[in-house]
């Protein structure tokens, strides 16, 4: 997460990023939710939420929820688990989430759901074949070929 600081700066966006990790071998601004102690208009929360079992997601997402400033968002993604092969990659993911379940979390944490969206980023070629060839085969299988899922959370 700390080379998106670099990609924000770039973009020519002024911000405060502040970053949390649990891994203490990078220097970062906080390391556990405990030690935050101010709010933000924005949480960004890229591929975290599948590493936790089902009720440490809710009750880190409910902490969260107490340091997003009322009007701002939070933004979570996930890796697509209707795309098998993506999910599947990495053994340290302990809870599936499908786009409902994701929005039930964050519902159930205190947010209001503004948008659900899935990424896709790959060769033109292998986009146009999944999505016109293959797209029939998906939906009968119920495969997804986008990668992840984002959902935009907000705070009134």
């Amino acid at each position: 997460m700390k080379g998106m600081k670099d990609e924000i700066a770039g973009l020519g966006i002024k911000v405060t990023y502040k970053s949390m990790d649990i891994d203490r071998s990078n220097a970062h601004d906080f390391y556990d939710v405990s030690d935050i102690h101010e709010k933000f208009d924005a949480i960004i929360m890229f591929e975290v939420i599948e590493h936790l079992d089902l009720e440490d997601g809710l009750q880190f997402l409910k902490a969260l929820s107490d340091k997003v400033k009322k009007g701002g968002i939070i933004i979570i993604s996930t890796p697509n688990i209707f795309n098998p092969a993506r999910y599947m990659r990495d053994s340290t993911h302990r809870t599936f989430y499908g786009y409902d379940e994701l929005c039930g979390l964050l519902n159930l944490a205190g947010f209001g759901i503004k948008d659900v969206f899935r990424s896709f980023n790959d060769a033109i070629h292998r986009y146009i074949f999944k999505v016109y060839i293959l797209g029939w085969l998906f939906r009968v299988l119920s495969i997804d070929y986008a990668l992840s899922v984002f959902v935009v959370g907000g705070k009134e």
